[in-house]
């Protein structure tokens, strides 16, 4: 499972989502198309997060504009977590 840092996301407390952009993201990761789980790592704390694909966004005219990803259930913050990818 590819493991990415926290600091290429931007994380809303309030939603409980982190986000990034997959050009950013390849140019770190060299990460080009969209997997179907990786891991979050804090650099804050060093534990990893997993997160699994669950969908898609699509624009007008069938381009797509986002995937979204959500954590499994994580007892320490009563919920899960989201992490969006937008393809821009």
């Amino acid at each position: 499972m590819e493991e990415i840092s926290s600091q290429l996301f931007s994380y809303d407390a309030k939603t409980r989502t982190f986000a990034a952009d997959i050009s950013e993201l390849e140019a770190v990761h060299g990460l080009t198309v969209v997997v179907r789980k990786f891991g979050i790592r804090s650099e804050k704390t060093g534990a990893v997060v997993q997160f699994d694909y669950t969908n898609i966004t699509l624009d007008r005219e069938g381009e797509v504009q986002s995937w979204t990803y959500t954590s499994e259930y994580l007892p320490s913050i009563g919920g899960t977590l989201s992490a969006v990818i937008f393809n821009d």
